[in-house]
């Protein structure tokens, strides 16, 4: 009788002998485990980051930790019940290393996604899409082509997603050829290009608009179609739950409306900015300026306003000129009505120091006025919407900005709503009735580029040599201000009338 099969086992038995000649010719070493990163995290109690210190990403200012990347970083954190801890990075090269030697969780850095990185790294999902920018200097030649940067001093910052591009690009321009700086970041580059020590260089779109107010004879020459998106970086190694954790929250924060608030605390207001305009402003606070600016300070102090602020809603109002006067009957640094003047106490309204003194007045009461709600930096954006507008047409604003389902303390929502006073389907919801409800906005997003204009012209003229005291008066009259016909009429905070 023949002895019964054993069959049934060697099915299994020949895979597991399949596994483990596989295993013998890949190096007889088993796949690294992934890591769990969350675990890693929470028993340590903080969440690591590299990023760089740059205006859209990380720093510090007025002894306040801020930027974009660290306020999402920041978020994530608390999502994951643990602190954040930053480890700033003197360039992009540094932000890998520091990845991969495990240094840190994530790199938060203003990062695009690239398919050369794509090999080496996870991404998260996108959070910014950008663009690729040539920029060149205002007066010499603008390239208009690829074609058009071979043979000229090229510059890009090292290890960065534009140089990946570059790379790539080499495939069909062979004879490109470009210097990659790993120290110098994006304010050198534009430095570089604006003395002319190179031709152009290449920048992210976004880093464009928030420091070109700074540059104004650096211009955009063109921009490589292919968006590209900002990302997070992260090890390819980290265990599914950890990619699962980031792209749940990025899933969140678009929904629920996060990553739109914090997008335009960041960018919202560089739209307006006009580089023409910058140069204007540059050529008054160095001839202009110096003559008020103590007078602003003291002003400034004695109502607990930043200085800057108060200088940037003066020079909007007026270009520093006492004498200004629009079509509408407001007058003086501040531009201030008849009865607003007389409201805040001023009574000779070409006085510069006592328009500005009354100005401040009807700001601090417009800061004051609002609901405890209102956090900063809102609080002071929704103010400065009131200053214009009037506090009742800017309560109608946050009204139907709530009626519609939206956050009344949100300067982001409310901005959204202030142009429907111009609609007549919304009169019936208002209390003050029709207003000019788009020029707050314009209003609001040009004062916050004059206070960082006015920032980085601070911090410039530190080491200048020049004493400000030394630089002559500019005598060039100015006899309207700086947005003619549109300040409006302001409604009286202590009143709630509306001065003619």
């Amino acid at each position: 009788m023949r002895t019964p099969c054993r069959s049934r086992s060697h099915p299994q038995a020949l895979i597991a002998v399949v596994i483990l000649l596989a295993w013998c010719l890949s190096g007889c070493e088993p796949a690294a485990p992934q890591r769990d990163l969350i675990q890693q995290i929470q028993d340590r109690g903080e969440l690591v980051i590299a990023t760089r210190v740059n205006p859209t990403t990380y720093y510090t200012y007025r002894d306040q930790v801020a930027g974009i990347e660290y306020e999402l970083a920041n978020e994530f954190a608390r999502e994951l019940g643990v602190k954040l801890a930053v480890q700033p990075a003197a360039n992009i090269g540094q932000v890998f290393t520091l990845l991969n030697n495990g240094e840190v969780d994530i790199a938060a850095a203003g990062l695009t996604v690239t398919p050369a990185k794509r090999t080496l790294y996870t991404y998260s999902p996108g959070y910014m899409a950008i663009r690729h920018q040539v920029i060149y200097k205002a007066g010499t030649p603008k390239p208009r082509k690829v074609e058009d940067l071979l043979g000229k001093r090229l510059l890009v910052v090292a290890n960065s997603g534009r140089e990946d591009w570059l790379i790539a690009l080499r495939k069909n321009y062979p004879d490109l050829q470009w210097q990659a700086d790993g120290d110098i970041d994006t304010q050198g580059l534009f430095e570089q290009v604006q003395s002319r020590q190179v031709d152009y260089a290449i920048i992210n779109s976004n880093e464009f608009q928030v420091h070109k107010g700074f540059f104004p004879d650096v211009k955009v020459a063109f921009e490589f179609n292919q968006p590209q998106y900002l990302a997070w970086a992260y090890p390819a190694d980290a265990d599914k739950a950890f990619s699962k954790a980031i792209e749940q929250f990025f899933k969140r924060i678009k929904k629920d409306g996060t990553l739109e608030r914090l997008t335009e605390r960041y960018y919202g207001h560089t739209h307006d900015t006009s580089q023409a305009g910058a140069l204007t402003f540059y050529k008054l606070a160095r001839s202009r300026l110096p003559r008020y600016e103590t007078t602003i300070r003291e002003i400034a102090t004695e109502f607990d306003i930043p200085w800057k602020l108060l200088a940037a809603i003066s020079y909007q109002e007026s270009h520093w000129n006492p004498r200004a006067q629009s079509p509408t009957g407001v007058r003086g640094m501040m531009m201030l009505t008849l009865n607003t003047a007389r409201e805040v106490g001023v009574s000779n309204r070409l006085d510069a120091k006592a328009n500005l003194r009354g100005g401040a007045i009807y700001f601090r009461k417009m800061l004051d006025r609002l609901p405890d709600s209102i956090e900063e930096p809102d609080r002071t954006w929704i103010a400065l919407a009131a200053y214009n507008v009037g506090y009742g047409h800017l309560q109608d604003a946050r009204f139907i900005t709530e009626f519609r389902g939206y956050d009344p303390d949100s300067w982001n929502d409310v901005k959204k709503h202030l142009p429907l006073l111009e609609d007549r389907d919304w009169y019936p919801y208002t209390q003050y009735g029709k207003a000019r409800g788009s020029e707050p906005v314009t209003y609001v997003h040009r004062i916050r580029n004059y206070y960082n204009l006015l920032t980085w012209f601070d911090n410039q003229r530190q080491t200048d040599q020049t004493p400000a005291e030394a630089i002559p008066e500019d005598k060039t009259p100015v006899t309207e201000p700086a947005v003619p016909d549109g300040h409006q009429e302001f409604t009286s905070a202590v009143a709630g009338k509306n001065p003619a």
